[in-house]
């Protein structure tokens, strides 16, 4: 876990976040909506609410610049904002009000909502409220070197309320067998600080929010490889096969969630702990694409993903997409996308505190206290789907679409296992030139 003291100047901090930019592996970033435009404007906003929980509003402007046969540039700008309340980790109860409250970050409140305490622990909210500001700035350039061949380059900076990350991105494109067989590898990498509001993230081992501690800014680090295979099968009939993994360093806990000291005989919390994930990730994930053309105008696309890493979370994906012309103006493109995850290792809805107590004395890390722990619901097993529909339209003013979809989550042991939310996406891609 790398962690250092928050005595950073501002204007070092600006200066290490704009020498680096986010990765994005091997953006194509060539298309045009309509052929011989040497100049597009993307407009797009997304609508994002879960019930109950997190809402999400995105804008996005994006253009790219045909410059001349062989480059083209795009430049992308994003804010969205997040509002709401989302889970700390806490377990919730149904008996009588505590008189203190705290956030996750261990700061107190007097509030006095309802839940479980005890003489030890102070009452965490099992969802506590969000808000949250994104900018990020972008810009990739795709470059033909020859007529088989090309590379692609390209450079993000994001910046939160509390996190920001900066990082570049490279791929090299070759084409083969009389351009029916396209060849990519790619590489990014990223750098991240996160600096929590009100919080520090936690050290290395489980420690109780109510203790006390110097450290403030996370850091992490990722490298992505790429490999992918795209063949022509007929003049109908698309597939592609890709292979990426990775591995991320550093702080990967959440400073916001926390674990529960459950007592056994009461029910109630006898403490709250930070949670504690490992300090790197090895990921790696393969896809498998084919797209098909059932009749002359129609497109059906199959999509499939097996991913793995070293916390034991292995997931399936299973996307499917028809885009239906409706004239040679317009179309529908319905959707559905299935996802399946297994829980981390280290996932836990709470700790048993006749058995599990960080804070017991006696040993260096406790009674029996697991070395990482979280009760993050993002971590847990899970299925999800979505099911969506995208309407699309072009015309002398460029290009329309709107695009609704709802996604349904189902975990299986802890709490808020449900999600249900839906999302409205508007896009117009205008042809400048």
């Amino acid at each position: 876990m790398q962690l250092k003291k928050k005595n950073r100047p501002v204007s070092q901090a600006l200066a290490v976040a704009t020498c680096t930019l986010l990765s994005n592996v091997a953006q194509n970033v060539a298309a045009h909506d309509v052929d011989g435009k040497d100049l597009d404007y993307t407009t797009s906003f997304l609508d994002y609410v879960e019930q109950d929980r997190v809402k999400v509003r995105e804008i996005d402007q994006t253009i790219s610049w045909q410059m001349n046969d062989d480059i083209n540039i795009s430049g992308t700008f994003i804010f969205d904002s997040i509002t709401g309340s989302t889970p700390t980790g806490a377990l919730s109860t149904n008996s009588a009000a505590s008189d203190t409250s705290t956030t996750a970050s261990g700061t107190s409140s007097g509030t006095g909502f309802g839940g479980g305490t005890s003489n030890t622990a102070t009452f965490i909210d099992p969802l506590t409220p969000i808000v949250d500001r994104r900018v990020a700035v972008s810009g990739q350039i795709l470059h033909e070197i020859t007529r088989t061949s090309s590379y692609s380059a390209g450079a993000l900076f994001s910046s939160e309320d509390d996190y920001s990350s900066v990082g570049l991105n490279g791929s090299y494109i070759m084409e083969l067998n009389n351009k029916l067989t396209t060849l990519e590898f790619g590489t990014a990498g990223s750098y991240d600080i996160v600096s929590p509001i009100g919080g520090s993230p936690a050290p290395d081992r489980l420690t109780n929010v109510n203790d006390t501690f110097d450290l403030e800014d996370g850091e992490k680090t990722t490298i992505d490889l790429l490999i992918s295979a795209t063949q022509i099968l007929n003049h109908r009939t698309v597939a592609k096969a890709s292979l990426t993994t990775g591995v991320t360093s550093g702080y990967l806990s959440d400073p916001y969630k926390v674990v529960t000291l459950r007592n056994s005989t009461s029910g109630l919390a006898d403490a709250y702990f930070h949670e504690r994930r490992p300090d790197s990730r090895n990921r790696s994930s393969v896809n498998l694409d084919i797209s098909h053309q059932p009749f002359d105008e129609d497109v059906v696309s199959i999509g499939y993903r097996y991913f793995w890493d070293d916390w034991d979370i292995t997931s399936h994906t299973l996307d499917i997409r028809y885009r239906r012309q409706i004239n040679h103006k317009s179309y529908y493109m319905p959707e559905f996308r299935f996802y399946s995850q297994s829980a981390a290792f280290f996932y836990v809805p709470y700790l048993n505190a006749d058995d599990q107590n960080p804070d017991a004395v006696g040993t260096p890390s406790g009674l029996n206290a697991p070395e990482y722990a979280s009760a993050d619901s993002r971590l847990d097993k899970m299925t999800a789907y979505t099911l969506g529909i995208k309407y699309g339209i072009e015309g002398p003013l460029g290009h329309f679409r709107v695009r609704y979809a709802f996604y349904g989550q189902r975990g299986t042991v802890g709490e808020f296992t449900d999600l249900n939310a839906r999302f409205i996406q508007l896009s117009w891609t205008i042809n400048i030139q």
